[in-house]
């Protein structure tokens, strides 16, 4: 029966509508984003324990440290590992098989803070036009040296650099499920806009491959010259 004052005509409503997104896990490696945000707070454990028995590990990138942190899900839930989910944040997840997941939620909010150095980003809403990685490059600024991405058709890790021409195979389409290792010069917060993802065709399946091997990133510094960055 409380009753406030009106709000003008003008003031802008946005209404928080649950949707869902499906992702399309390979076994092996995948640079993964949660492109949803859960009805509640999830930790590392909660999206393990979504993903499924056939995940083998997370690995997240802790800015505070400046290293690469292995969550494992055969630990306990009070692990230190086991840090809470947050906006902008991706992860590599080790797949024993192929699985698809599906995440349930609402818009996130689009404000991340990018540190300097090694961060994971995933871009949080879906923009109106199609965005390839120059674009996200160009959204965040001139702070930006590299951003990298794992090609899971050849099994590798790609590199774009953005002075690079648009029209360069590394060049990829920036998608709600996937991440992104970006190397920044500095710390910057990036404010994005646009709405929930939502899948707007049928992903393929992914690849029925086996993670026989252990996977190693290594990415040790950046050598500054006048005309590039290495």
């Amino acid at each position: 029966g409380n009753v406030g004052p009106m709000s003008e005509e003008s003031d802008l409503v946005i209404c928080q509508i649950p949707t869902s997104f499906t992702s399309n896990l390979s076994a092996g490696i995948n640079m993964i984003a949660v492109p949803l945000k859960p009805n509640e707070d999830w930790g590392l454990s909660d999206l393990a324990s979504h993903i499924g028995s056939d995940l083998s590990a997370i690995i997240f990138y802790n800015t505070y440290i400046g290293e690469f942190v292995t969550y494992m899900p055969q630990l306990s839930s009070i692990a230190p590992t086991d840090v809470v989910i947050t906006e902008g944040k991706g992860y590599i997840v080790i797949m024993q098989e192929p699985t698809d997941v599906t995440f349930e939620g609402t818009a996130w909010d689009g404000n991340v803070t990018l540190a300097k150095g090694i961060n994971i980003l995933f871009v949080p809403l879906c923009p109106e036009n199609e965005w390839r990685l120059n674009n996200l490059a160009e959204h965040i600024g001139s702070e930006v040296d590299c951003l990298i991405w794992y090609d899971k058709q050849i099994n590798q890790y790609v590199s774009y650099f953005p002075p690079w021409p648009k029209d360069v195979p590394s060049n990829t389409v920036v998608k709600g499920d996937e991440s992104y290792i970006v190397l920044m010069e500095s710390e910057k917060r990036v404010t994005f806009t646009g709405k929930a993802w939502e899948n707007k065709e049928p992903a393929p399946s992914p690849p029925n491959q086996q993670a026989e091997t252990t996977p190693i990133l290594i990415v040790e510094s950046l050598v500054k010259q006048e005309n590039a960055n290495i």
